[in-house]
């Protein structure tokens, strides 16, 4: 019986520890040489991730020294268990870079902490929209559960 319950549980962990890999397409923002990353703008990730900018971590190191900030490269984001890692980075010319120093007042401004919101609106558990200009003029705790990155 423990012989079958190992066998049972390897084929079980084996099957878990799948690698996984992912074509992505991005542009980089940042080369971070002492975490070995990137910060990449990069596309949705077809059945995986929408578009986003985030670190990735390097394979390869030597990338680091390949590549620079505003290259659009394409690569491989390759998950096994609970790492993920970039490889395979392929230079596909010059990209765009967003300029997230634009200080224009829009709907994604932040709000210091302690700060009022003059109105939002919000998901409740049903789906429908709640605005904080709906309300009695009464405080509101606002809490959320993170489901994706915006």
């Amino acid at each position: 019986v423990n012989n079958l319950l190992y066998l049972i549980l390897s084929v079980f962990l084996i099957g878990c520890s799948e690698k996984k890999s992912y074509s992505v397409y991005g542009t980089i923002l940042e080369v971070r040489k002492e975490s070995n990353e990137f910060l990449i703008h990069h596309d949705e990730i077809p059945n995986f991730m929408m578009a986003m900018t985030m670190p990735f971590s390097l394979q390869d190191s030597t990338d680091l020294h390949r590549f620079s900030v505003g290259d659009s490269v394409q690569f491989y984001l390759i998950i096994e268990q609970e790492q993920a890692v970039a490889s395979n980075f392929q230079f596909k010319g010059k990209g765009t870079i967003p300029d997230y120093n634009d200080n224009r007042d829009d709907q994604y401004t932040p709000v210091e902490i302690g700060g009022i919101l003059d109105n939002a609106t919000f998901l409740d558990l049903d789906s429908h929209n709640v605005s904080l200009s709906d309300g009695d003029g009464k405080f509101r705790f606002i809490s959320y559960i993170f489901t994706r990155c915006p």
